[in-house]
């Protein structure tokens, strides 16, 4: 049975058609890839495992379909190389993108028991009044007086209570996905979040995510010149050269 990250990997490569990769940033917060068509895309930058000697200087003008094996690798800059090549090849502009976020408070029930995968402080925020309870998956340790956090591998856990979750597109550039979203196929409300995700139905129709909200680049050379000099999403998406955009999915 093919893992999470195989099945990203299987149809991005349907859509890589020959294309090459033009230029690429991989900063300390974000990882970007530019194709020679155009497209382009970011990832979070996953440092928990380096880039193996030769590849640096040797990234562009690589064929589209190789540079998305190492979304496949077991290397953090690798994989985020990957994702980032994946996102140029799919977030791009199409009638069925919608400017909208996953939340949408009319959309809660009192008596929601909400998981967030990932630690999104405006999502607290906005939930912890309105819903039953709110938990926190992380990697990293953290501590909050505002929710309740478990570290990622608690999932099973938070899962049997969870009627909606919001999971950040990181969950793929760490591979933590392959044990998280398969986990959750029962709960009814599910979303990928963040601009890390790819914008792309396949295959998550398959574990009955309701919804994909992840990013456009609208100015390329803005955001590479962000990401190559440290910066992260919160300054491109405050600088207007990258966009939020909302793909619902068809049950």
């Amino acid at each position: 049975m093919k893992s999470v990250i195989e099945e990203i990997y299987d149809a991005a490569l349907k859509r890589a058609e020959g294309q090459r990769i033009r230029r690429v940033a991989i900063g300390a917060g974000y990882t970007y890839v530019e194709l020679d068509d155009g497209g382009a895309g970011v990832s979070y930058s996953n440092r928990e495992g380096g880039i193996r000697q030769g590849l640096p200087g040797n990234l562009e003008n690589m064929r589209v379909d190789d540079a998305l094996q190492y979304l496949l690798s077991g290397r953090g800059l690798e994989v985020s190389f990957g994702l980032a090549a994946t996102n140029a090849l799919v977030n791009r502009e199409r009638p069925e993108l919608l400017q909208r976020d996953a939340l949408v408070e009319e959309e809660l029930d009192p008596n929601d028991v909400v998981v967030l995968v990932g630690y999104f402080p405006s999502y607290v925020r906005r939930l912890k009044d309105r819903v039953k309870k709110v938990y926190v998956l992380e990697i990293l340790e953290l501590a909050s007086r505002d929710v309740e956090v478990y570290p990622w591998w608690a999932y099973s856990r938070v899962f049997s209570e969870a009627t909606r979750i919001y999971m950040t597109g990181t969950t793929i550039s760490n591979h933590t996905v392959n044990y998280i979203l398969p986990s959750s196929i029962h709960i009814e409300h599910k979303f990928i979040i963040g601009p890390s995700t790819p914008m792309i139905e396949n295959p998550f129709a398959k574990y009955k995510v309701e919804g994909l909200c992840g990013s456009i680049i609208s100015n390329r050379e803005l955001c590479f010149k962000i990401v190559s000099q440290g910066g992260g999403a919160g300054e491109m998406f405050e600088r207007g050269c990258l966009k939020k955009v909302f793909l619902p999915i068809r049950a």
